[in-house]
């Protein structure tokens, strides 16, 4: 079961790297194509929808991770139970 929370992290971290590579590529897209002004604009603290939109592209690489953590705790909990008894 460690075998498995490892890959899992293992693969949630390398979808957090991707996602965020993705999200850099099209702002150095954006600012070839549109400038520094659409680049302000969409980072800008009052649109809202771009950091909905990034959360969500995050979100499962994060959820991947957070699980693995989880797994990791409950194996670890099982073990000082065992250890105990």
């Amino acid at each position: 079961m460690l075998t498995f929370a490892k890959i899992i992290h293992v693969i949630g971290v390398i979808y957090v790297w991707l996602a965020g590579l993705f999200i850099l590529i099209n702002m150095v897209i954006i600012l070839v194509n549109e400038g520094w002004v659409k680049i302000q604009e969409i980072l800008s603290p009052f649109n809202v929808g771009n950091y909905i939109v990034t959360i969500i592209t995050l979100a499962p690489g994060l959820g991947l991770v957070m699980w693995s953590d989880k797994i990791k705790k409950k194996i670890e909990e099982s073990e000082s139970n065992f250890k105990n008894e």
